[in-house]
């Protein structure tokens, strides 16, 4: 590779590692507002938990907990190991 592409590489090396530090803040921040959600819902008693408002709550939980899941998916470790293999 020449020291052009290298360089170039390299930069966007340094981007995934910003993105890569970004989505784990992210997934944090998820996870501190779910587990709020969370312990919002587990704390209403049983007939406030099946009403309406109850129930949102709920879903607001598991569906930032699936938000994380899925950021946790995404292998920008794996992007990083194939940029550092390119560039040798």
């Amino acid at each position: 590779m020449n020291k052009d592409r290298r360089k170039r590489l390299e930069a966007i090396r340094e981007k995934v590692e910003e993105i890569k530090t970004e989505f784990e803040s992210v997934a944090q921040d998820l996870i501190d507002i779910g587990a709020e959600e969370q312990e919002a819902f587990d704390n209403m008693n049983e007939g406030l938990q099946a009403s309406e408002t109850g129930q949102r709550i709920e879903a607001a939980a598991d569906a930032l907990s699936n938000a994380v899941g899925e950021i946790e998916n995404v292998d920008l470790q794996a992007v990083l190991d194939g940029i550092d293999e390119a560039a040798g």
